[in-house]
Formats: structure tokens, sequence, C-alpha cells
């Protein structure tokens, strides 16, 4: 796998079998149930590129929390609704139930979550989402995961087998975990940044490949493993139409690393922006609210709130 565009994706549709390497082949793209973001741009795009390369592809979609068995619940029902367009050709859904609450995960998980240890959080998670219901009659050839803690819950996919797994990393996520945890109330001791990639990366050595989805993050996982293949793919999104006029449309969800930077752009930038006019979608008017009132009363009027379906 290489540096994948869009383009080139359509040219692979009308190219002979040589340009259709996964023709007959099925593809579980494994990601986090997630919608309205950049991951799951991404996701989408991945589907096309595997559907040009001539594979079936079936989403796997994974709650990143506990949750009723999907359709029902409301965060399922708002996930259905946001993620019409994916592409698949067939869409599997699962997530750790209620139930597991009765099994070890509080002692192999939530305890270490409540002293900021995300990482292992998910892990532990993800070990207990079951098999999608109706996935028992597919036959997969080539697994896609999206972010390291997908791993536990592909492997259960595999059913046993040896399936070819390629894991997209998406950065490194111990980096955002550390993030968060300044926005977040834990007990000492603290989860440190080492502990957090550590679970990472003892996680990703079980996959065949390690994808990245830009020069730096390569480079990061290739020193920090350098025992594994990486291969550097650009995302193949959509490009979008520049704008020609002074608007500045921002667009972020509520997390701390969103909050830093658009702290950074209401300080820093805005006294430059001159007449230009700016405006701030998403919940992260939210997260400015309650991490920094004052900022969020000085800019009031820039945030407009989220909105569902633009």
């Amino acid at each position: 796998m290489g540096h994948i565009s869009l383009s080139a994706a359509r040219r692979a549709e009308t190219a002979g079998p040589q340009g259709r390497p996964f023709a007959g082949k099925t593809v579980a793209v494994v990601h986090a149930a997630w919608h309205s973001c950049g991951s799951y741009q991404v996701n989408v795009s991945q589907i096309a590129a595997y559907k040009a390369l001539g594979a079936r592809v079936v989403s796997v979609a994974m709650m990143d929390d506990f949750a009723r068995r999907p359709p029902r619940g409301g965060r399922w029902t708002t996930y259905f609704e946001a993620s019409r367009d994916i592409g698949a050709d067939r869409r599997f859904y699962s997530g750790a139930p209620f139930s597991a609450l009765a099994s070890r995960v509080l002692v192999d998980g939530w305890w270490r979550l409540i002293h900021g240890d995300q990482a292992s959080w998910l892990i532990e998670l993800a070990k207990r989402a079951p098999l999608p219901e109706g996935f028992e009659s597919e036959s997969i050839d080539f697994i896609h995961a999206n972010h390291y803690f997908t791993l536990p819950f592909a492997e259960r996919l595999m059913r046993g087998r040896k399936v070819p797994v390629v894991l997209e990393t998406q950065d490194i996520q111990a980096r955002q975990y550390v993030l968060r945890n300044k926005g977040g109330f834990f007990i000492t001791p603290h989860a440190t940044y080492d502990d957090m990639l550590e679970v990472e990366l003892s996680w990703m050595r079980r996959a065949d490949l390690c994808a990245h989805l830009n020069e730096e993050e390569h480079r990061d996982f290739q020193k920090l493993l350098p025992e594994l293949r990486h291969a550097l793919i650009y995302p193949a999104v959509a490009s979008t139409p520049l704008a020609r006029g002074r608007d500045i449309i921002i667009v972020a969800s509520d997390n701390y690393g969103n909050y830093m930077s658009l702290r950074w752009f209401l300080q820093e930038v805005m006294p430059f922006a001159g007449g230009a006019s700016v405006a701030i979608y998403g919940n992260i008017d939210g997260g400015v609210k309650r991490r920094d009132a004052a900022l969020y009363e000085s800019h009031r009027a820039l945030f407009k709130g989220r909105v569902d379906d633009i």
C-alpha cells in the first residue's frame, strides 16, 4: 500500500485485474463508532478506496463506551443517523454491554481509568465487545483497523483464523490522553504518558503493517517500533473548495486539544484578523465556557453551537 488518493482510487475502478488487487476479497474496516469528525471522514475514504481496488467492504463499528446492544440506545441511534454515507457493502456494530460491569472490567479497566489511564480502559472495553450479530456468515480476508484500541476487537472478528491486519494509527493516542487528562479530575498516582504509550505500543506490535497519516507520525512510530513495517498513507479525503473571501470558519468538537488550539487562535490570531468575519461551530463552545468563562464571554458572538446536519 502506498500513497492513495481519491483520483488514484477512481483510476483503479476502470483498470484491469492488476488495478483491482482486492477483487473477490472481503475487507473489514474496523473503527470506533464516531461521526461528525475527521476520523469518520477518513473511514469513509478507506472504504471507498478498498471498493475501488475491487474489494467487498464491511464496516465494523465499535462503541468506545458501555452501550446497549445495537440498534437500541441513544448513542447508536445518533450514530446511525449521522453515518448513512459511510459507503460499506454491509455494516456491523458492537460495543461492551452493561453486563460487562459484572466482569473484571472494574479492576482491569475502571481502576486504571480513575488514575487517568485511558489507554488501558479502551483496551478493556474492546476485549468485551461481542461478535456483532450476523458476523458469523462473513469470511474476512483482510482487516484495516483504526486506532490501536480496536485491535482486541479485531482479533475477536478473526474467530481463530489468521487474517492480515493493517493498523492505521491516526496520531499517537497517548498524547491525546495526556491532553484530555489536563481537563479532567483523576486521583493520584496519575497515569503518565509513558505508561499509556507502552499500552498503545504493546498492542500495535500485533499488527502486520502500521499505516500513518502524516510524516511526523510516520517518523515517530518508526523510531518507537523499528521492528514493524510502516507505511505513510495520506488520507484520501475529498478536496474542499477554497474560500474566496475574508470569512474564517472553525469547526471543532469539545476536547482539550481543540480548546488549547482555539484559545491560541482567539488570543494570538484574532487581534490581527482585521475585518475578517469569524464563526465557530461545534460543541467546543461548551468546552471553552467551562474552562475559561472570561474568554468565552469576550467572544460569545462568534460561537454558533453544534450543527447536527450541515
